[in-house]
């Protein structure tokens, strides 16, 4: 994937797993300070795979001091019955990595969404279809999408199912 973010604008229609796979992780691997992801269960087709987690691990362990991953998990249980690179990084990097859980408002919240430095996002209407829109450089549906975040967040509270508990 030879994108930009930031830089190319075009609205990308995917169909496949490969699609949205390939798509996050070219963005994260581009991000300079924030990933913010949605997901039911942590979508293992899309985020549970090296290439993205080391893509995570180089944002939030690299130069940059504002660098923060923030997820909304909507069934943090069954990500982590199954296991989960992402569950397992923010464990070790629980100052950059938080997973939340939705509020009892968002609790039914059907969408899921990848947004990168509130430039570049993927999108899904419904979570549990696999097509999808993105786009590399559309702050204006990125902010969008990141006020529609914010809400959720805002109303969220930490999970306690994916902290590492020190004993």
């Amino acid at each position: 994937m030879s994108r930009v973010l930031g830089q190319d604008s075009a609205e990308l229609v995917l169909s496949r797993y490969s699609q949205l796979r390939d798509v996050a992780c070219a963005m994260v691997r581009q991000a300079r300070a924030t990933v913010e992801i949605v997901s039911r269960d942590l979508d293992p087709q899309i985020y549970d795979n090296d290439p993205f987690a080391e893509a995570l691990r180089g944002l939030v362990t690299g130069d940059s001091r504002r660098a923060a991953v923030r997820i909304l998990l909507l069934q943090p249980q069954i990500a982590m019955t199954r296991g989960s690179r992402l569950i397992d990084l923010a464990q070790r990097l629980p100052s950059f990595i938080s997973i939340h859980t939705p509020g009892e408002a968002h609790r039914d919240f059907n969408q899921a969404m990848l947004l990168v430095d509130r430039s570049g996002y993927l999108h899904r209407d419904q979570a549990d279809q696999i097509e999808a829109t993105a786009s590399f450089a559309a702050a204006p549906r990125a902010n969008e999408l990141g006020r529609l975040f914010d809400e959720i967040w805002d109303h969220s509270t930490p999970d306690q199912q994916s902290r590492r508990l020190g004993l």
